[in-house]
C-alpha cells in the first residue's frame, strides 16, 4: 500500500518549521481514531548517521498495511545541517518539524534517534529506539497494526 505522509504547514514567517506540540499529537490522534488509521511516528537526527538512513527508508517503504508517516526532528539538532541534508536527499521539508509534545517526550521520544512510534486508531503504542531495516519496520507494523 502507499505510503502517506502527513505533512505539516511551515510557519507564516517561513524561516522556521512549526514545532509538533501537544494540540498537533491531539489532533493527528483523533484524526486517526475517526478515520481508523495507522500512523508511525520516525524522529530523527542529522546527527546519526542510521537516522539518516532511517529517514529515507521510511519515506521510501512500501507498507503491508495502509499507514501514514509522520516524521519529526530532534528539537536539538543543527537546523542548517539538517536544511542541508533534505536539499541534498531531496527529503520534503515536512521532516524538519521538531517534536515537542509533552506525552511524546514523556514516552522516550527524546532518549534515541531514530525511534519509532506507532499508532493504531490513535492508540499511542510504546517507542521504539533505534534503526530498523525496511523488513524489521514491516514486522513491526504487522505487531502494533493487528
Amino acid at each position: 500500500m502507499k505510503t502517506l505522509l502527513f505533512l505539516f504547514l511551515l510557519s507564516s514567517a517561513g524561516a522556521r518549521a512549526a514545532s509538533f506540540d501537544e494540540a498537533a499529537l491531539d489532533k493527528l490522534k483523533t484524526e486517526a481514531k475517526v478515520k481508523k488509521e495507522n500512523v508511525i511516528i520516525y524522529t530523527w537526527s542529522p546527527h546519526m548517521v542510521l537516522s539518516q538512513k532511517g529517514l529515507t527508508e521510511v519515506l521510501q517503504t512500501k507498507w503491508k498495511r495502509p499507514t501514514k508517516v509522520v516524521v519529526l526532528i530532534d528539537p536539538n539538532a543543527n537546523m542548517d545541517l539538517a536544511k542541508s541534508m533534505v536539499s541534498q536527499n531531496r527529503w520534503p521539508a515536512s521532516v524538519l518539524v521538531p517534536v515537542s509534545s509533552p506525552t511524546l517526550i514523556k514516552r522516550g521520544v527524546r532518549v534515541h534517534y531514530p525511534n519509532y512510534m506507532f499508532s493504531k486508531n490513535g492508540d499511542l503504542k510504546p517507542v521504539v529506539p533505534g534503526y530498523k531495516n525496511p523488513s524489521q519496520l514491516n514486522r513491526l507494523t504487522e505487531k502494533f497494526f493487528r
